[in-house]
């Protein structure tokens, strides 16, 4: 067990570093809170885009009112094959966040990832929740009639969203981990995401050459994922690894201490 009063509480950290993402470096606003580091993508859409690390397109010839389009189910799939966002509970419409390749949907070519659904089989979603909207989704035919209208402002979350996701990720469910700590914080931006630092272990062999100084990386438990990031100098580098290595010696402080409860 790790006496308590050898963990140094960790103080927390916020600052700009490069993320390594697909062999491209993006520039985010990173926040260490409690045992989360927080990830929030700063590059222009236009640099994202340009990068080509996303499977999203931003349409240019959709046209601005209302759409209707027919859906025809798969046998196979017996799904639409999108994902959604939103909700009134959200403040936000009911937007299509994903929409997986081959299947129902992109079948048709003319639904985009921003579009906001109003209506399924006339069935009004302007103000549904989330999980109304899944639950009407989920219980349409095989023929599926959308009433859409393609919001253009969304679609940059949306493209950061995913290129976020690609990291992966999961959090841990175990007795060793507090309850209150199993789950991210939910954030409230698309273009952000939280990673959890139960028992992760972090790196500075993750870069050769003259910018190995610069450099660090953080694995998660099962050692599937990780992220590269990249510190303005090799001090502000050093700071954030002492601050993460803290934050991370007290997750398995809390553990030992579950452990000997267990």
């Amino acid at each position: 067990m790790i006496p308590s009063e050898l963990v140094m509480p960790c103080q927390g950290k916020a600052g700009m570093l490069d993320l390594l993402i697909k062999s491209h470096w993006y520039k985010c606003s990173v926040s260490l809170e409690g045992q989360h580091l927080g990830i929030t993508l700063d590059d222009d859409i236009d640099i994202i885009t340009s990068q080509g690390d996303t499977d999203i397109a931003i349409p240019s010839d959709v046209p601005s009112g209302r759409r209707e389009v027919v859906v025809n189910k798969s046998v196979e799939s017996g799904g639409l094959g999108i994902s959604i966002k939103g909700g009134v509970e959200n403040k936000m419409p009911i937007l299509i966040s994903k929409i997986f390749p081959g299947m129902a949907a992109d079948l048709t070519g003319r639904l985009h990832v921003g579009d906001a659904i109003l209506s399924v089989d006339s069935q009004d979603l302007r103000e549904a929740t989330h999980d109304d909207a899944v639950r009407v989704l989920k219980n349409t035919g095989g023929q599926v009639k959308l009433e859409v209208k393609y919001l253009k402002e969304v679609t940059p979350y949306f493209l950061k969203a995913t290129l976020l996701s690609s990291i992966g990720w999961d959090g841990l469910d175990s007795f060793l981990i507090p309850e209150t700590g199993r789950a991210p914080p939910a954030s409230p931006r698309a273009d952000s995401r939280s990673i959890p630092l139960h028992f992760c272990m972090v790196s500075r062999q993750c870069v050769t050459g003259e910018e190995a100084a610069r450099c660090f990386e953080i694995f998660s438990p099962d050692q599937k994922s990780s992220c590269v990031f990249r510190a303005e100098s090799p001090g502000d580098a050093a700071d954030w690894v002492a601050n993460l290595t803290s934050a991370i010696r007290e997750t398995l402080a809390e553990a030992a201490v579950l452990a000997g409860k267990s």
